[in-house]
């Protein structure tokens, strides 16, 4: 059974705390290899460095792949049968921010996806609190929502959203997966109609 948690009265999100839990070698190991995708990404001619996520070109024994399939097989569980398009990729793409590394601008994920999530792999503490919300736009109106180490959320392709700034020179690290569907169905509002 899967616990699901609805962070706000009036904005559809999904909230699954400990949706999966990286061991400390494991989750150093993909830390790695997030941050050798930044440098290539930002080392690009063309890149926008601090204002854009960038895909994870790099993994390490699956743990990205595995962690897709979990993601893919829980949206299932929870929003149906939906259709898959021939469009849809099971990249992930990472936020990478810290307090001299951000340039985050509002944006929705309209054109690249149907269901929309993301996982948090590590949320900073600043005076021993974590730090780094992310913030939705409801009604012309920021809700504010901490994420958790391990978390996943789900919200749909429509909602603006970014993250904010924190002030730790550790890394935010959070990873966004994706699926098109055939389907045009905001899958978290029938979520929560249902529920």
């Amino acid at each position: 059974m899967i616990k699901v948690d609805v962070p706000f009265n009036n904005a559809p999100v999904l909230s699954i705390k400990n949706f999966h839990k990286f061991n400390t070698f494991e989750k150093e190991k993909l830390i790695e290899k997030i941050l050798d995708s930044k440098d290539y990404f930002d080392s690009q001619p063309n890149s926008l460095k601090t204002q854009s996520n960038f895909e994870i070109l790099y993994d390490h024994n699956n743990l990205l792949i595995n962690l897709y399939e979990k993601f893919f097989n829980t949206a299932k569980t929870l929003f149906g049968d939906f259709k898959v398009s021939e469009k849809s990729k099971t990249t992930s793409w990472a936020c990478v921010t810290n307090e001299d590394y951000y340039d985050f601008v509002p944006h929705n994920h309209l054109k690249t996806s149907t269901i929309n999530s993301v996982y948090y792999l590590n949320i900073p503490k600043v005076n021993r609190n974590l730090s780094g919300p992310i913030k939705f736009q409801v009604n012309n109106e920021w809700l504010y929502y901490q994420p958790e180490n391990f978390e996943l959320i789900f919200f749909p392709n429509y909602l603006v959203h970014d993250a904010t700034v924190h002030q730790s020179k550790e890394w935010r690290i959070s990873i966004n997966m994706e699926i098109i569907c055939e389907e045009n169905i905001d899958y978290v509002s029938n979520y929560l109609d249902k529920n």
